[in-house]
């Protein structure tokens, strides 16, 4: 509570989470910072995440900083300014230090440029996705063919006792959907307790921070659609066949019976 606010003192500090995990410490913990003038002892007040930097770091007031390190430099600065007035400020500093463009920033443009960055990650995510599904769809529908062949000495009794073709491809169908939810049904807690371990196991021992697991229900119900959806468009021309088969097709599984 009022973590900020207890950092105006100067005897505060927030901590990485890496840091936090390497030194094993968290709120309430003291961290001594060596300093020119002695040991400065730091207050954990906060935990935050830093993805992706190696390096441990503590986030301090920066005029406490300055008092106990009064000989480094002041190189990144920070300014809160009006929306229509960051075009000329900009232009305004670079003319008058002669910085150039890397130098000089404002954050809605940075966060823009991010954003894109990221987008495009994503757009190759999500080119991956659909090409792995494709693939899972043309297993799917291979392995429901080689099924449909394997069983149909099992179905030509079903037939032979009155059961019509049209409804043996009916209790296919229902029986492939079936399988496909139970089998979707499994898949999910195993999925997610999977990302669990990847998450709270193996991202923090290689990285030494952990991003926040979150359970979204509703695209787990589209994501069971889904498969539900594509066992359906595989099953779809085994049952078609099943359905107009020939009785000499059926006929012929009785064939070698003694």
């Amino acid at each position: 509570p009022r973590a900020w606010t207890r950092l105006v003192p100067g005897n505060a500090a927030f901590i990485s989470e890496q840091l936090s995990r390497r030194l094993n410490v968290g709120i309430g913990d003291v961290v001594e910072v060596p300093a020119p003038g002695g040991t400065w002892e730091l207050d954990i007040v906060g935990v935050y995440a830093d993805y992706g930097n190696p390096k441990g770091q503590l986030a301090v007031n920066v005029a406490a900083l300055m008092r106990q390190f009064p000989q480094t430099p002041q190189t990144r600065v920070g300014l809160i300014v009006a929306k229509e007035n960051i075009p000329g400020l900009i232009a305004a500093l670079q003319r008058q230090f002669a910085l150039g463009d890397r130098s000089v920033a404002d954050q809605a443009t940075m966060k823009a440029e991010s954003i894109r960055i990221f987008n495009r990650t994503f757009a190759v995510t999500s080119a991956l996705n659909a090409f792995t599904l494709g693939v899972a769809g043309i297993a799917l529908f291979t392995s429901l063919l080689t099924l449909a062949n394997s069983r149909l000495p099992q179905l030509a009794p079903l037939w032979a006792i009155g059961i019509t073709r049209p409804r043996l491809a009916a209790i296919e169908l229902t029986k492939t959907l079936s399988v496909a939810l139970f089998t979707a049904l499994l898949a999910v807690p195993l999925g997610l307790l999977v990302a669990w371990c990847l998450i709270a196991i193996v991202n923090v021992k290689a990285f030494g921070w952990r991003l926040p697991f979150h359970v979204f229900p509703l695209q787990l119900v589209e994501l069971v659609a889904v498969a539900l959806f594509a066992s359906l468009l595989a099953a779809l021309l085994p049952v078609a066949r099943l359905a107009r088969m020939q009785p000499a097709n059926l006929v012929k599984v009785f064939a070698n019976e003694r």
